[in-house]
C-alpha cells in the first residue's frame, strides 16, 4: 500500500489501530484522512509510518497533544488544521511548515511556527530554552 486516501468520507470515531499491531506500512507514502469526523487523541502508531511524505489529518475533531514522534517523520506536506489539538508542537524543523498547517486549532496549541507557549500547554517552565 503506497497511498491511502479516505478524504471526505464522513468517517467517524477514534482512529483504529492497524489490524496487524506490528505493521509499519513501510511503503506508505500518502496518508490522507482529512475532512472526516475522526475524534479523540491522535494515536502514536501514526508515527511508525516512517516513509510517509504526505500526511493530511485536517478538518477532523482530533484533540489533545500531537505526538512528539510526528516531528521525526520526513514529511514533505503536513496538514493538521481545523482540529482541536493543544499543547506544544513537535519540532518539525524551523521553516518547514507554516501557520496555515495548524490554523483553526485550540488556541492552546503553541510552539514554532505558532506563538510562544509562555508556559501554557507545555511541560516546560516559562523562559525555558529548548
Amino acid at each position: 500500500l503506497v497511498s491511502l486516501r479516505l478524504h471526505g468520507n464522513s468517517l467517524s470515531g477514534s482512529l483504529p489501530e492497524p489490524a496487524l499491531p506490528n505493521s509499519t506500512c513501510d511503503d506508505l507514502r500518502v496518508l490522507d484522512l482529512g475532512d472526516n469526523k475522526f475524534s479523540g487523541l491522535l494515536p502514536d502508531f501514526v508515527t511508525r509510518f516512517s516513509n510517509v511524505q504526505v500526511l493530511d489529518l485536517s478538518h477532523n475533531m482530533f484533540s489533545g497533544e500531537i505526538p512528539a514522534g510526528l516531528g521525526q517523520l520526513n514529511l514533505d506536506k503536513l496538514n493538521l488544521s481545523y482540529n482541536n489539538f493543544s499543547g506544544l508542537l513537535p519540532n518539525f524543523g524551523e521553516g518547514k511548515f507554516g501557520k496555515e498547517n495548524f490554523e483553526g486549532n485550540n488556541p492552546d496549541l503553541c510552539g514554532y511556527p505558532l506563538g510562544s507557549c509562555n508556559g501554557r500547554g507545555s511541560s516546560m517552565s516559562p523562559g525555558a530554552i529548548a
